[in-house]
């Protein structure tokens, strides 16, 4: 009895380990074909030797020293990774996941070809999810202690603890969610890591392939808009939430409305008073408007709410010009993918 059910976990085994190593092949001579397709396509590859991983686990495919270099007509860009690993579920075979984990420098896809950024993660992941005409529908990442910088070793722009993003691009619709996020560059008054962030984008509007100026302006004109909704800022002291709508006007230049709650400005106005940046009187005046202009939150903490405008490079809170806002430069040899 002992030596039927022993080879029969030997039989069972042996086919699993079969159908796997049969799924791994078929997962490298996909990605393989999707390689020469791309490069049919223009695109430009270098890697090192494809490895099979993940027994018995997921199928997964490595690829040292991975480089991808994006033809002229699709905008350019430069990714280059150390080994991303790309693994398959047999249940899932539409979805593949990218294990993040080390260096990516990406060039050219929002900057010059020469510049672009570089995000090290200790660990993340991305999924890919494609429809049945194999046209990527989905991207969802998810990041743990990730920092971004220059490509090419410049100093870190902004560290983050946790972070995920939801990208569909059937439909334009994206989240975002981080969670102790610090700039390099800290806030006066505020605390040097932002607690948390969360906000959705819709994307109105096709944006078409080509130049970057001539995209954006076509974009423009066809009544193109970014509607931000659900924003949820928690910077200490400062709370913030809400929501608005932006667009580019004629001169590519960003322009929009947004509505905004404030909780935490009496605490800010303190700091501003402890670091010097405000005298106490000031700050007196201030504490008495803001009051008579605060309601109760749900919470019973006074709440701000305050329209806020951008037209014409001016930042506005109602009919109160805040500041002027700095010129966006795009770059003219861009293009759209």
């Amino acid at each position: 009895m002992f030596k039927r059910v022993f080879g029969f976990l030997i039989a069972i085994g042996f086919l699993y380990g079969a159908a796997w190593l049969g799924a791994a092949y078929w997962l490298r001579s996909e990605l393989q074909a999707s390689l020469s397709n791309l490069a049919q396509r223009g695109y430009a590859f270098a890697h090192g030797e494809m490895q099979l991983v993940g027994f018995p686990g997921s199928v997964g495919i490595s690829i040292p020293g991975l480089s991808i270099v994006a033809p002229a007509a699709e905008g350019g860009w430069r990714w280059e990774a150390e080994q991303p690993r790309v693994s398959l579920h047999l249940r899932a075979p539409r979805e593949p996941v990218i294990d993040l984990a080390g260096t990516h420098r990406i060039r050219g896809l929002v900057s010059g070809k020469d510049e672009g950024f570089a995000l090290t993660v200790m660990r993340g992941t991305a999924r890919l999810t494609f429809a049945r005409g194999e046209v990527l529908e989905n991207i969802a990442l998810d990041l743990s202690e990730t920092k971004i910088a220059g490509a090419n070793g410049a100093e870190a722009i902004v560290a983050i603890k946790e972070g995920s993003v939801q990208l569909s691009l059937a439909t334009g619709h994206m989240t975002l969610s981080g969670r102790d996020i610090t700039p390099a560059q800290p806030v006066p008054v505020l605390n040097p890591s932002i607690a948390a962030l969360d906000f959705t984008l819709d994307f109105t509007g096709p944006l078409p392939s080509g130049p970057l100026l001539e995209s954006l302006e076509a974009w423009r004109a066809g009544g193109g808009a970014v509607e931000l909704r659900d924003l949820a800022l928690d910077w200490p002291p400062l709370r913030a939430a809400g929501s608005g709508t932006f667009a580019l006007d004629p001169a590519l230049q960003p322009m929009g409305a947004a509505t905004m709650k404030f909780q935490g400005f009496f605490a800010l106005i303190e700091a501003l008073v402890q670091e010097g940046h405000v005298h106490e009187r000031e700050a007196e005046m201030a504490k008495a408007v803001l009051g008579m202009m605060a309601k109760p939150s749900a919470t019973g903490e006074p709440e701000l709410s305050l329209p806020l405008t951008v037209q014409d490079r001016r930042l506005s809170a109602g009919p109160i010009v805040l500041m002027e806002v700095p010129v966006v430069s795009w770059d003219e040899a861009a293009r759209v993918p």
